[in-house]
């Protein structure tokens, strides 16, 4: 009784045909600089916290971040939950 069509399960099946199983750049976060992370907008705050996971070395993540402007695009443009976001990545990533 129900569609085989794996797109007619999303809320917006047009949307969903559109985005979904599409390539995508994979980007390698460990081989960038800083300094080209920091161009990457709201993202780049998330960016800076993933390339430092090996080293678990976050809090200098967030001192760039706080430098290069990278904090304050990020508290200016987002949302709260992002934030909170970030902090969980932070300390569950930290856990490991």
């Amino acid at each position: 009784p129900h569609s085989r069509d794996i797109f007619d399960h999303f809320d917006d099946s047009d949307l969903a045909r559109a985005l979904v199983f599409k390539p995508f750049t994979l980007i390698d976060l460990t081989i960038l600089p800083e300094s080209t992370i920091s161009q990457h907008g709201t993202a780049a705050l998330m960016e800076l916290l993933f390339k430092q996971y090996a080293t678990k070395d976050f809090l200098n993540a967030v001192k760039q971040a706080a430098e290069n402007g990278v904090w304050r695009l990020t508290v200016s443009h987002t949302t709260e939950p992002y934030l909170w976001t970030v902090l969980e990545y932070i300390r569950h990533a930290g856990d490991d």
